[in-house]
């Protein structure tokens, strides 16, 4: 159903049961079908597809390749590019962009000015918010948390109650996990493992099989 000044071009697809209403664009191959609804100013575009019981509105654009569904919600200023996705219960909202093969899923939020990209998953109940940073084979799932100015690229793993931010650096090969908290201007690299009630923080620098609390 195509309500209000919505535009839908000759080549897009909007299902019997999807909702494209308000000033929403639907471009050119992209498809709006099962239940979802795509509405405010919100533009899908480019082979992108928005299904299940999702929801796309407010500023939102999805380009390319990009697949939006489940009950997930994109909305605000959110941008997605390339061939992300987002399912689940997942929220996406702010300023964020999720590009590349980076997958939003599950229970998770990414909000703010954060940016998801290259490979790296956000999953369970995690969230990335501020200005955080994530790209590569990053993991961050559980209820984790990477914030702030954080940066983590490479093959790291955030999960269980870790927390990563201010302007922490995190990569490589490195794991997160329990209640470890990793912040100010601390790096973290190599095969590290920084886990139960750990703190990294200030300007420590902690690498390969060194351990370290402070």
């Amino acid at each position: 159903m195509v309500q209000d000044t919505a535009v839908v071009a000759a080549t897009a697809w909007v299902g019997p049961d999807a909702k494209v209403h308000g000033n929403a664009h639907v471009g050119p191959e992209a498809r709006v079908y099962d239940n979802a609804e795509v509405y405010g100013n919100a533009k899908v575009y480019g082979n992108a597809k928005v299904w299940g019981k999702a929801r796309v509105f407010g500023d939102t654009e999805l380009h390319n390749l990009v697949n939006v569904y489940g009950w997930a919600k994109v909305y605000e200023n959110a941008r997605l590019y390339s061939c992300a996705d987002v399912h689940g219960n997942a929220k996406v909202y702010g300023d964020v962009q999720v590009s590349d093969n980076a997958k939003v899923y599950g229970y998770t939020s990414v909000h703010g000015n954060a940016k998801v990209y290259g490979n790296a998953w956000v999953y369970s109940k995690a969230q990335v918010y501020g200005n955080a940073r994530l790209c590569d084979y990053v993991q961050v799932c559980g209820v984790a948390q990477v914030y702030g100015n954080a940066k983590v690229w490479g093959s790291v793993k955030v999960y269980g109650k870790a927390q990563i931010s201010g302007n922490a650096k995190v990569y490589d090969k490195v794991e997160v996990f329990g209640e470890a908290q990793v912040y100010g201007n601390a790096e973290v690299y190599g095969y590290t493992m920084v886990y139960g009630d750990r703190v990294v923080c200030d300007e420590t620098e902690l690498y390969v099989g060194r351990g370290l609390k402070c």
